[in-house]
C-alpha cells in the first residue's frame, strides 16, 4: 500500500532574535522548498546549514530525517527524527514520519504508537489515519482499517488511495456493494487507477454482475496489457456466463503472464471440464496442485473428472483428501457416496449418506439417496422409512419409490 511522508513548511515572521536563529529558519525554509521539488541533495545542504546555525532546530532535524529517508538512509533518518522529538516533543510531523520509517523497518507496533501520538497532537493528519489503516490491514484487522480509512476520507474527501483501500477492506468484509461504491469514487478521482478497475471487476463478479465485471476488467487490460489478475478474473466472468472458450482464452493469457498462477490453471481446468475435455482439465488440476498444494477444492474437482473418466479408485483418493480438509462438506460426502455406488460398494456409500443426513437433517434428498442404497442392501423397511422422511421434507421423487417398493 502507498504510504505518505509529510514535512511542514512553517511561515516565519520577521524576528528580532539572534541572527543564528534567523539564519537557521531561512535555511530550513529553503530546505523545505527543495524537498517539495524532490531536490533531496540540495535540501540536505540547506538543512545541514540550518542545523549548523542552530543545533536545537527541531523542524530542521525533522526535515533532514525526511530527506535521509528519501535517500534510503534509514538509520540516519531515525537519528534525526529522534533528535527532533527530543527537542520538541509536540512536533506531530516528526512522530508521523518516524512512524512511516518504523513501518518500513517492519516495526509495526512502533509505527502505530507513533501514528497514535501524531494524531493526539494533530487530529487533522489524514495521512496518519491512512497509514495506520494500512498497518491494521496488514494485521487483518479489517474493521479497524475501515474506520481509519473512513476518518482519512472525512478529513480529505478527495483522498483517492483511502477510497481505494477502503474498497479493498470492504471486499474483505464481504461488503461488495460498498466496495464497488468506493472503487467508483477512486476512479472518479483518478480515471487511470488500474487496480481500482480490476478490483471493482472482482467485486462485481462477487455480486454476479458478470457483464459489468467484464467491462471493468477489459478497461484494466486496456490501461495495462500485463494485468494478469484482470485476465484471470475476466476468465471467471466468462466461465459463469457459460462462455467456456472465452474463459479459457483469458486463463491462457493469465498463465502466459504468470506461469505459476495456480488459480488460473484451476479455473481453466473447470472450464475444460465443462467442455468435456476431461484429460485437459485433469492436467490443469494437477498443475494447480503442484504450485498450490493447499487448495483442497482442486481435489474435489479432480475427483469429479476422474469419475467422469471412470477412474473411480483414484477419484475416491481425491475425495478422501478433500473431505479430510473439509469434514463438514455434505456435498463431498454425497459425491463420494455416488462414486462408491459405481463400484458397488454399497456399505461404504451408506456410511457416507449417513454422514450427509447428519450434516443436513432437513434435506429430503439426503434421506432419498440413503434410502436407495439401503434398498440395494435389501434393507427394505429402513429404505421405506428414509423415503417417507424424504417425502415429508418435500422431496417428491421419494413417493415414486414408495409406490413401487413399499407395500
Amino acid at each position: 500500500m502507498k504510504k505518505y511522508l509529510l514535512f511542514i513548511s512553517m511561515v516565519f515572521t520577521i524576528s528580532l532574535l539572534v541572527s543564528a536563529q534567523s539564519t537557521a529558519d531561512i535555511y530550513c525554509k529553503k530546505g523545505g522548498e527543495k524537498i517539495a521539488l524532490q531536490d533531496y541533495q540540495g535540501a540536505m545542504k540547506d538543512l545541514n546549514k540550518a542545523i549548523e546555525s542552530n543545533g536545537k532546530h527541531a523542524e530542521a532535524y525533522s526535515k533532514r530525517g525526511f530527506t535521509k529517508y528519501k535517500l534510503h538512509d534509514f538509520q540516519g533518518a531515525m537519528i534525526d527524527l529522534n533528535t527532533a522529538i527530543e527537542i520538541n516533543p509536540k512536533l506531530a510531523v516528526a512522530y508521523f514520519n518516524r512512524g512511516v520509517l518504523k513501518s518500513e523497518m517492519a516495526d509495526q507496533t512502533g509505527a502505530v504508537n507513533d501514528y497514535n501520538k501524531a494524531l493526539e497532537l494533530d487530529p487533522s493528519l489524514s495521512e496518519a489515519f491512512y497509514n495506520r489503516g494500512v498497518i491494521k490491514w496488514d494485521l487483518k484487522d479489517f474493521q479497524g482499517a475501515a474506520k481509519d480509512f473512513t476518518k482519512a476520507i472525512e478529513l480529505n474527501t478527495k483522498y483517492t488511495e483511502a477510497y481505494y483501500y477502503r474498497g479493498l477492506t470492504k471486499s474483505k468484509l464481504l461488503d461488495f456493494q460498498g466496495a464497488i461504491k468506493d472503487y467508483t469514487k477512486a476512479i472518479d478521482l483518478n480515471s487511470k487507477l488500474i487496480d481500482a478497475y480490476t478490483n471493482r471487476g472482482i467485486a462485481k463478479n462477487n455480486t454476479q454482475d458478470f457483464q459489468g465485471a467484464i467491462a471493468d476488467l477489459t478497461r484494466a487490460t486496456e490501461l495495462d496489457p500485463y494485468q494478469k489478475e484482470a485476465y484471470y478474473n475476466r476468465g471467471i466472468s466468462k466461465h459463469y456466463l457459460l462462455d467456456y472458450d472465452g474463459a479459457i482464452t483469458n486463463f491462457n493469457k493469465a498463465i502466459e503472464l504468470d506461469m505459476y498462477h495456480a488459480d488460473a490453471y484451476f479455473f481453466r481446468g473447470k472450464s475444460k471440464k465443462e467442455l468435456a475435455d476431461f484429460e485437459g482439465a485433469l492436467a490443469d488440476y494437477n498443475k494447480s496442485l503442484q504450485i498450490k498444494p493447499g487448495n483442497t477444492e482442486v481435489y474435489f474437482c479432480s475427483g469429479i473428472v476422474k469419475t467422469a473418466l471412470k477412474d473411480y479408485q483414484n477419484a475416491l483418493i481425491d475425495f478422501d483428501a478433500f473431505i479430510q480438509a473439509n469434514p463438514k462438506d455434505s456435498n463431498a460426502f454425497a459425491t463420494r457416496a455416488q462414486t462408491k455406488e459405481l463400484l458397488a460398494d454399497y456399505q461404504g456409500a451408506l456410511k457416507d449418506y449417513d454422514k450427509v443426513v447428519e450434516l443436513t437433517p432437513k434435506e429430503g434428498k439426503a434421506y432419498f439417496n440413503r434410502g436407495n442404497v439401503k434398498y440395494k442392501l435389501q434393507m427394505q423397511i429402513n429404505a421405506c422409512t428414509d423415503w417417507s422422511k424424504a417425502g415429508e421434507l418435500g422431496y417428491m421423487e421419494a413417493y415414486e419409490q414408495i409406490k413401487s417398493n413399499c407395500k
